[in-house]
């Protein structure tokens, strides 16, 4: 439970950056797109978006001034989640090489691919690889910069990074990601961790 709680403090500070221009959504977009599937609650106050792969968008507001909120209720849970998570550990493999063993390095690399390729390929709109790739690779390096090993000892000991990379990056990664990315839908963020 302890790592579980050390983990929520390093990655409940992500969703300002799955905030940023680079990884956003074009809700609006799609509620305009998509206006004949728009279901107004019975209170008035929000409308809701079902999209394909059990992700719900609901809208409160008014014209100009719409505020978003979404989630992915699918089996396979919130692609912008593992965006995240996956971007972070990287983070943390770039700076500290010895935190994952060559096994999980080359898994974490392809894990990474994946999940840009399908965050590009279903966000909406749809953005094309090589930029989002170079975008989510601008987010890995500006989290390298907020991690501080300044010395080898903080580094090599930072046993709960390397237990969480462990369980992600284990024998059984690849099954992990084929859940997680086989049903297209919006890579949000919520429900997170």
């Amino acid at each position: 439970m302890r790592i579980f709680i050390n983990l929520l403090a390093v990655f409940i500070p992500l969703v300002a950056v799955a905030e940023t221009p680079d990884f956003r959504i074009d809700y609006e977009a799609l509620f305009e797109l998509h206006a004949d599937r728009v279901v107004d609650s019975d209170r008035g106050d929000f409308q809701e978006l079902e999209m394909p792969g059990e992700v719900i968008i609901d809208r409160r507001g008014g014209a100009g001034n719409y505020s978003y909120n979404s989630a992915d209720l699918s089996e396979g849970g919130a692609v912008g989640c593992l965006m995240l998570i996956v971007s972070e550990l990287e983070a943390y493999r770039r700076e500290c090489p010895a935190i994952a063993n060559e096994a999980q390095s080359a898994r974490m690399e392809n894990a990474l691919e994946r999940v840009v390729e399908f965050a590009a390929e279903n966000t909406y709109p749809p953005a094309p690889l090589a930029e989002y790739r170079a975008a989510f690779e601008t987010g890995i390096v500006s989290k390298q910069s907020r991690i501080d090993f300044s010395n080898t000892e903080n580094c090599a000991e930072n046993d709960q990074i390397s237990s969480f990379i462990g369980h992600i990056y284990g024998d059984s990664s690849e099954a992990l990601f084929d859940d997680a990315l086989e049903v297209p839908r919006l890579p949000v963020l919520n429900p997170c961790l």
